[in-house]
């Protein structure tokens, strides 16, 4: 499984909030973690439809953790990222199509075997633990 740049931006913008006592402006996390300011607005609504990030609205506002960051995860902030998230009918998240061939593979229980491993690791990491 490869994590595309849009996971990534999203970590870092997490990690920014994670730091945070206050909300942070989008501006000034794009200015931070040097994320173009459209991407990082697109993560962002992403991210809040997930439950991960809140905005504050008006002049002190921006963007603040909807949870602790020991409640989110490293899965759970790739979930929210990352479409379409894997399903069975594809052997890795960067496949845009359906597999033709899955009735037939005779390697798809390799692919199984390491997305349950990416998976269960990805879901083992908290924010908190890769801030600390």
């Amino acid at each position: 499984m490869v994590l595309s740049m849009k996971t990534e931006y999203a970590l870092r913008a997490l990690y920014q909030l994670s730091l945070a006592k206050d909300s942070v402006h989008r501006s000034q996390i794009s200015e931070d973690q040097g994320i173009p300011a459209p991407y990082l607005e697109q993560i962002l609504i992403s991210l809040k439809k997930a439950g991960l990030v809140r905005s504050i609205r008006g002049p002190g506002g921006g963007y603040q953790l909807a949870k602790p960051g020991n409640q989110i995860t490293v899965w759970d902030i790739y979930s929210a990222v990352e479409m379409p998230a894997f399903s069975g009918e594809r052997c890795f998240p960067g496949m845009k199509n359906e597999c033709d061939r899955l009735s037939a593979c005779k390697i798809k229980n390799v692919w199984a075997k390491i997305n349950t491993s990416v998976r269960e690791s990805m879901q083992s990491l908290t924010l908190n633990s890769i801030t600390a």
